[in-house]
């Protein structure tokens, strides 16, 4: 994942990991992020996976972080 010198706003974070991506498809992910706020999260779940490293928890659980979705239209 990348991590900048320069800190970066969450919706500058968003549009960097997105460039590059079809622009219709884009359309579709930040207009369903836009419904509410778990469906943000789920859209920005990267923004969160950066940060794993910085937090400082007691029990840092699984040495990986797993992140899926099994649903018929992911395959």
């Amino acid at each position: 994942m990348h991590t900048s010198p320069k800190s970066l706003s969450a919706a500058e974070e968003i549009l960097r990991f997105n460039a590059g991506r079809k622009e219709e498809l884009l359309r579709i992910k930040y207009a369903r992020m836009a419904e509410n706020v778990f469906a943000f999260f789920r859209g920005a779940n990267h923004l969160y996976a950066m940060r794993w490293p910085l937090v400082r928890v007691r029990d840092v659980g699984p040495r990986i972080l797993i992140c899926g979705d099994l649903h018929l239209e992911n395959v």
